[in-house]
């Protein structure tokens, strides 16, 4: 009776509708994405469930409404007080930077974000901190468009708080033994070199390092960054090695299948659950174990049942890239399980294709060549090294000179395909929508391309051009303002043969003196590889500020730039000429009030200066039918003298110097007579931008700001 009702349940097409009813539940629960389209996606699994197998009603509820439950009640906690608690950081999780430490920790056993000052504590013990006095806070969300998103990135990890410790006392003790075999793990590979360490951590250990970034950017650019992450291949390799020994030891397929699930199991665990292995590692016990029962399952079902599996143990699993990848790969592979070679490699990566422009927003036109080329050298080569490296340690027998040199070798030819490759493609972000339709198309042409030839593959193609050419040839214009905290960096794009303009480009104050990641990386280049933008047509400087030009270098180094706008005489300032120097070659187009700059008209300076607030370059420009002005740092007096000679009206005003009382004359204001005005500044900045005299103003004046 319990068989039959099994077998009911892994009746064709039951598991599959079943799991697209959970999934469906993933952005309405979590991310609270209330969209018609979630919840026609919700519903309808839901009804062909019920219409299409009556016998599993009542299971079919209970399900579902058993993962609904486990959904709500596993979402994170925000926390909001954490004075007189006690937090848990395990020692692996702990970083330290300069004076100031950070960690994924655990308070009342919910997982947060904690930082706070480093006070000489030890790290490699568990350490208990008592909270005298913190801030909480939800962990931020992207402010940019492109921005990596952090706040769904934890919300994978249920982590919705972030608490900053300003007073703690600190204890420690022993961690227990998996948090002390990960550590030992992790201290091995950051002993050993570069390129093995790298790669041993991410197979063993599922992480990564700030060291390794380079590797980790090469292999996402040349589009195989699917291969780092721990899946089948590698269940694969273990479950071949300890099968081996266990047959030959006489062992019985029973206890075979025990202790290799337990090897399994204890990899998981090292590995943090990760997707990809959990994934691997379950399809291989559910598989066998069903085989040993004789109960009969397809490899499409034991897929499905994977999925519904692994979703009960982690509802929030799909909120996660690599199970994104590591699920969508391997339908593929079952998609295409009849064809070899370079038609297998072209398939999964055009079903891939969707998911990766949607995290990443480019493509290289030779990626199908890079997984033939890198697949096997992967397989091949870094897999065994890295394991037969870690094999001759446990013997004593150093050989790690060598591995690393065959290592070295190897990834310098990655290295200069990544960088050296003239295809790569700043296609732009597409969003959820667009991606699942893609996904679902791609399914149906690669089901086609099965049975006949790649010309029906021009369709897909087309979809792909209409939504390229809407990307970078946008119907409207726009102004944006990039979030670089305390700065400035405006954006502004042309509609149809779209033209590029940045004004400034923001960068950070460093009152340390101490060199740190140029905000730029995470914040502007994204923004710009969002919407598809390979070049900017025109930089304006406005002056020589750190927070207006401080990251000028880096973007230079990082996209082309054709042309560059200054006030006059701020190339003669030597500060400014370092930031340029080896990286600009092209002539300065200096600026002085009355000159034409692109598309703007040039409104101040009316002298040479060397770069100061007052030598702000002060532009005014028309977009579509809206007039707007930008005046950079320029004070009071500049704004007076302005309007002595021009007769300025605006629909919309970057207000002066972020705010500040120095700036945004009363006078002015009226002059100009902006709709609306924008406030350039830090959250919680230390200056007390924007100052309540300048808001106070714009209040008196009747002028709407944001």
């Amino acid at each position: 009776m319990l068989r039959s009702r099994i077998n009911l349940l892994f009746s064709a097409g039951y598991l599959f509708l079943l799991s697209l009813e959970l999934l469906s539940f993933t952005p309405i629960i979590w991310l609270q994405d209330q969209q018609f389209f979630w919840k026609l996606l919700a519903f309808y699994p839901l009804v062909l469930l019920l219409q299409k197998f009556p016998k599993l009603r009542l299971v079919t509820l209970l399900l579902v409404a058993s993962y609904v439950f486990l959904a709500y009640k596993s979402q994170p906690v925000e926390i909001k007080n954490a004075n007189q608690k006690t937090i848990i950081i395990q020692p692996e999780d702990l970083k330290i930077k300069d004076d100031w430490f950070s960690a994924v920790a655990k308070i009342d056993g919910h997982p947060v974000l904690v930082a706070g000052k480093y006070e000489k504590f030890p790290q490699d013990q568990e350490i208990h901190l008592k909270v005298n006095e913190a801030d909480c806070a939800k962990v931020d969300g992207p402010t940019n468009f492109g921005q990596t998103d952090y706040r769904s990135y934890y919300l994978s990890k249920n982590i919705k708080s972030k608490i900053t410790l300003k007073s703690y006392q600190v204890t420690w003790k022993k961690p227990t033994w998996i948090h002390a075999i990960r550590l030992f793990f992790i201290k091995l590979c950051q002993k050993l070199p570069k390129n093995l360490g790298f790669f041993t951590s991410e197979l063993l250990l599922a992480r990564s390092d700030d060291e390794g970034k380079d590797i980790l950017n090469n292999y996402q650019s040349l589009g195989v960054i699917h291969l780092l992450s721990i899946s089948g291949q590698h269940v694969a390799l273990y479950a071949l090695v300890i099968s081996t020994i266990c047959y030959s030891l006489f062992i019985t397929e029973e206890k075979t299948l025990f202790i290799c699930s337990g090897i399994l199991l204890f990899n998981a665990i090292l590995a943090s659950f990760q997707a990809g292995f959990v994934r691997a590692s379950l399809s291989y016990f559910l598989g066998h174990a069903l085989k040993l029962k004789r109960f009969r399952l397809n490899s499409w079902d034991l897929l499905v049942l994977t999925l519904v599996i692994h979703l009960f143990l982690k509802p929030n699993l799909m909120l996660n890239l690599g199970a994104q990848l590591s699920y969508l790969a391997a339908f593929g592979l079952k998609l295409v399980a009849n064809t070899h070679g370079l038609k297998q490699s072209f398939c999964i990566n055009i079903l891939l294709l969707p998911l990766l422009l949607q995290t990443f927003y480019q493509l290289n036109v030779l990626t199908l060549f890079f997984n033939l080329l890198i697949v096997p050298y992967f397989e091949m080569l870094v897999m065994p090294l890295v394991y037969l490296n870690l094999a001759c340690l446990v013997v004593h027998v150093n050989l790690v000179g060598i591995f690393e040199k065959i290592l070295n070798t190897t990834e310098s030819w990655v290295n200069f395909l990544a960088h050296n490759s003239c295809l790569a493609l700043a296609f732009g972000k597409i969003n959820w929508l667009w991606t699942i339709i893609l996904i679902l198309l791609s399914c149906f042409y690669i089901e086609k391309l099965n049975r006949q030839k790649f010309f029906v593959h021009k369709r897909l193609l087309l979809i792909y051009v209409v939504i390229f050419l809407s990307i970078h040839f946008p119907l409207t214009g726009q102004v944006t303002f990039i979030d670089v905290g305390q700065g400035d960096s405006i954006l502004i794009t042309t509609p149809i043969f779209r033209k590029v303009y940045l004004i400034d480009v923001g960068g950070k104050v460093s009152f340390t003196g101490k060199k740190t990641t140029p905000q730029i990386y995470y914040l502007t280049l994204p923004a710009l590889r969002a919407m598809g933008i390979s070049k900017i047509d025109a930089v304006f400087l406005s002056h020589q500020d750190a927070d207006h030009i401080g990251d000028l270098r880096p973007l230079l180094q990082s996209i082309p730039v054709e042309k560059m706008y200054v006030g006059a005489g701020l190339p003669d300032n030597q500060s400014f000429q370092k930031r340029i120097r080896g990286v600009f070659n092209k002539p300065l187009i200096e600026c002085l009030a009355g000159d034409h700059a692109g598309p703007f008209d040039v409104v101040s300076p009316f002298q040479k200066g060397l770069g100061k607030n007052e030598d702000s370059l002060c532009l005014r420009g028309t977009f579509g039918t809206k007039s707007w002005l930008f005046t950079g740092d320029l004070p009071k007096e500049g704004e007076l003298e302005i309007i002595k000679y021009f007769n300025l009206k605006v629909d919309y005003f970057k207000l002066g110097h972020h705010g500040s009382k120095t700036s945004s004359d009363k006078t002015f204001l009226e002059t100009i007579s902006p709709r609306q005005v924008f406030i350039s500044a830090g959250r919680h900045n230390r200056y007390g931008h924007p100052n309540q005299e300048t808001l106070d103003t714009l209040k008196e004046l009747g002028i709407p700001w944001e």
